[in-house]
C-alpha cells in the first residue's frame, strides 16, 4: 500500500554456517488499485434516482434490503423503495484485477397525501372544498372558475356556468409534493327583470318582464296585483309607492327574485273661464284649482301656452274651445275647458311718405272712413280728410293718428309716419376768364351737386370745373342742380365769361457772331423779348447781338396780350456761331526769289492782294 506502483527487483543475500555467502532475486510488480466515487441524494418516494459515478464504470450496486437498485447501472426504483435512509455500495475493478469498493447514502421521504371534493351548485354565494389530508396547499383550475387560491373557495357568482376540474397542489415537511382533484359544476340562475313605472290613479299598469317566466308576484298590502300576470289595477289600488317582487326558477331547480318599484299619484283638479272680446289687447283666464298647466285651442286662436293668455289681436275673429292640460307635482294629468268668442275689430289703414317743404301731403285711406285725423304739436293736419299743409308744417318726423269704430262698437286707431324735410340751400359764382388753364366754381351751401350748361362749354359735371382751353369763347349760363341727404332737390345759377387768348409767332436762325439778327415777327406786336444769360437782346425790337452775345444756343421767349387782358408766350430758337482766327505775316525783301507766309491759325484760306503783287491764293507765296 505504502510502494509505489511499478516493477522492482529484489536480490536476496544469504551465507552459510561456513561463511559462505551468495545471493539471488526475483521480479515483483505493483499494479495500482481502481478508483470510483458515486453520489445520490434524498428523494421523495416516486419515479426513480440516478447514480452520479466519477471514475471506473462496469461495477455492481449493492444495498441493504427495502431499496429497490438496479445492479448493473445504480439506478434507484423510489416509488418501490422502502422510505428510509440506505448505504449504496459500488464494488469495481480495472484491467489489472485490482478491484475495490465506494458507496453513498440515499434518503428516500414519503409523499404526502390528501383529496378535495367539490358539488354541484347555483351561480350565487360561494362553495367551499371538503378537504382531507395534507393542508396548506394551493388550488387552480381552468379559465373561467373564480378560485381562492389558498382556501378553495369558489365564487359561484362571479364563476361562468358549467363544470370544471379543480387542482389541489400540496407538500410536507420533507419537500415532497402532490396533486389531486376534484370536479365542480355551476349551474346558471334563471334570470329575469321586471319594471314598472310611475302612474296616475287611473287604468291598469301591466309589467315588463324579461327572462325567466311563470314567476309569482307579490307585494304589501293596499296594492290590488294579479299574482299571475304581474297587472296592477292603479284605480283600485291606494296612492303611495310600492315594492313588487318577482320570485322565479329554472329547469336545474335555481330559485332567484328581483323586484321593481311602483308609485300611484293622485290626479289633479282644475277649472277655466273665459268672456266675450274685441280682437284688441288680451285676455286674461280666470284659473281655479291645479296651476301651471298647458292651454291649446283650434287654429286660428293665438294663446300662450303657459299663462293661458289669449292674444286677441293676432287671433281670428269667432268663438274657439280653449282646453287647459294639467297636472300635479306627481306628474299626473288631466283637462277641462272653457269658452272665448271674439268680435272683430274695425279695420283701416293710412299712409302718408317723406316729403319736402313744399305743397301739401294727401292720406291714403284704406278700410274704415269718418274717423279722425290727429299728431303732435307743430304738423298742421285737417282732422277730417288728414291732409297736411307742408309749408306751413314744421320740418321733422311725426306721427298721424287716426281713430275709427265698427258698427259693434269696437275701435281702433292706425297711424303712419310723416316725414318732412327742408329745401336744400346752394349758391354758385364764376368770372371772367381767357381761354387757357381752368376755372374753379366758388360754392357756398349744398355740395355734390351736378353742373350743366349749354353746348360749348366743356365742365366737369361733378366738380363745376371749366376747361377754359376746350371750352369756346363766349358767354355762358352754368345750372347748378343739387339735393339733400333728405332727397330734396333744387338748382342756382351763375355766368361765366371766356375769352380769346392772343397769338404770335417768332423766328431766329443759326448766325456766325458779328452784327445782329433780326426776329421774324407773326401775330401780335407790342410784346417782350428775353432770354437766358449770355444772349444780348433788344427786349422790345427783340433784335440780337450776336458781336456782344456769347456764342452758344438759346430760346428767346416773346411775351404778349390783347385788348381783353388775356396774355401768352412763344418762343424760338437761335444759335450763335464763334468766328474763326488766324494771323499771317510776311518782311521786307529784295525784288528776287520769292517770300513765304508765317501762318498761325485757320488753314485752307484764300490769300489775295491789291493789284502790282503776284500772289499765289493757296499757299500765300509771293513772287
Amino acid at each position: 500500500a505504502k510502494s509505489t506502483v511499478g516493477a522492482y527487483w529484489i536480490t536476496y543475500s544469504f551465507s552459510n554456517s561456513d561463511g559462505c555467502t551468495d545471493t539471488t532475486g526475483a521480479a515483483i510488480t505493483i499494479h495500482a488499485l481502481p478508483t470510483a466515487t458515486i453520489a445520490y441524494g434524498t428523494y421523495c418516494a416516486r419515479d426513480s434516482a440516478e447514480v452520479t459515478l466519477t471514475g471506473a464504470t462496469g461495477g455492481s450496486f449493492t444495498s441493504t434490503s427495502g431499496l429497490v437498485i438496479n445492479k448493473t447501472s445504480g439506478t434507484v426504483d423510489l416509488a418501490k423503495s422502502t422510505v428510509g435512509a440506505y448505504w449504496i455500495t459500488y464494488s469495481f475493478s480495472n484491467s489489472d484485477g485490482c478491484t475495490d469498493t465506494t458507496g453513498a447514502s440515499i434518503t428516500i421521504h414519503a409523499l404526502p397525501t390528501a383529496t378535495i371534493a367539490y358539488g354541484t351548485y347555483c351561480a350565487r354565494d360561494s362553495a367551499e372544498v371538503t378537504l382531507t389530508g395534507a393542508t396548506g396547499g394551493q388550488y387552480t383550475s381552468t379559465s373561467g372558475l373564480v378560485i381562492n387560491k389558498t382556501s378553495g373557495t369558489v365564487d359561484l357568482a362571479k364563476s361562468g356556468v358549467g363544470s370544471y376540474w379543480i387542482t389541489y397542489s400540496f407538500s410536507n415537511s420533507d419537500g415532497c409534493t402532490d396533486t389531486t382533484g376534484a370536479a365542480i359544476t355551476i349551474h346558471a340562475l334563471p334570470t329575469a327583470t321586471i319594471a314598472y313605472g310611475t302612474y296616475c290613479a287611473r287604468d291598469s299598469a301591466e309589467v315588463t318582464l324579461t327572462g325567466a317566466t311563470g314567476g309569482s308576484y307579490t307585494s304589501t298590502s293596499g296594492l290590488v296585483i294579479n299574482k299571475t300576470s304581474g297587472t296592477v289595477d292603479l284605480a283600485k289600488s291606494g296612492v303611495g309607492s310600492y315594492w313588487i317582487t318577482y320570485s322565479f326558477s329554472n329547469s336545474d331547480g335555481c330559485t332567484d327574485t328581483t323586484g321593481a318599484a311602483i308609485t300611484i299619484h293622485a290626479l289633479p283638479t282644475a277649472s277655466i273661464a273665459y268672456g266675450t272680446y274685441c280682437a284688441r289687447d288680451s285676455a286674461e283666464v280666470t284659473l281655479t284649482g291645479a296651476t301651471g298647466g298647458q292651454y291649446t285651442s283650434t287654429s286660428g286662436l293665438v294663446i300662450n301656452k303657459t299663462s293661458g293668455t289669449v292674444d286677441l289681436a293676432k287671433s281670428g275673429v269667432g268663438s274657439y274651445w280653449i282646453t287647459y292640460s294639467f297636472s300635479n307635482s306627481d306628474g299626473c294629468t288631466d283637462t277641462t275647458g272653457a269658452s272665448i268668442t271674439i268680435h272683430a275689430l274695425p279695420t283701416a289703414s293710412i299712409a302718408y311718405g317723406t316729403y319736402c317743404a313744399r305743397d301739401s301731403a294727401e292720406v291714403t285711406l284704406t278700410g274704415a272712413t269718418g274717423g279722425s285725423f290727429t299728431s303732435t304739436s307743430g304738423l298742421v293736419i285737417n282732422k277730417t280728410s288728414g291732409t297736411v299743409d307742408l309749408v306751413k308744417s314744421g320740418v321733422g318726423s311725426y306721427w298721424i293718428t287716426y281713430s275709427f269704430s265698427n258698427s259693434d262698437g269696437c275701435t281702433d286707431t292706425t297711424g303712419a309716419s310723416i316725414t318732412i324735410h327742408a329745401l336744400p340751400t346752394a349758391s354758385i359764382a364764376y368770372g371772367t376768364y381767357c381761354a387757357r388753364d381752368s376755372a374753379e366754381v366758388t360754392l357756398t351751401g349744398a355740395t355734390g351737386g351736378s353742373f350743366t350748361s349749354t353746348s360749348g362749354l366743356v365742365i366737369n359735371k361733378t366738380s363745376g370745373t371749366v376747361d377754359l382751353v376746350k371750352s369756346g369763347v363766349g358767354s355762358y349760363w352754368i345750372t347748378y342742380s343739387f339735393s339733400n341727404s333728405d332727397g330734396c332737390t333744387d338748382t342756382t345759377g351763375a355766368a361765366i365769361t371766356i375769352h380769346a387768348l392772343p397769338t404770335a409767332t417768332i423766328a431766329y436762325g443759326t448766325y456766325c457772331a458779328r452784327d445782329s439778327a433780326e426776329v421774324t415777327l407773326t401775330g401780335a406786336t407790342g410784346g417782350q423779348y428775353t432770354s437766358t444769360s449770355g444772349l444780348v437782346i433788344n427786349k422790345t425790337s427783340g433784335t440780337v447781338d450776336l458781336a456782344k452775345s456769347t456764342v452758344g444756343a438759346y430760346w428767346i421767349t416773346y411775351s404778349f396780350s390783347n385788348s381783353d387782358g388775356c396774355t401768352d408766350t412763344t418762343g424760338a430758337a437761335i444759335t450763335i456761331h464763334a468766328l474763326p482766327t488766324a494771323t499771317i505775316a510776311y518782311g521786307t525783301y529784295c525784288a528776287r526769289d520769292s517770300a513765304e507766309v508765317t501762318l498761325t491759325g485757320a488753314t485752307g484760306g484764300s490769300f489775295t492782294s491789291t493789284s502790282g503783287l503776284v500772289i499765289n491764293k493757296t499757299s500765300g507765296t509771293v513772287d
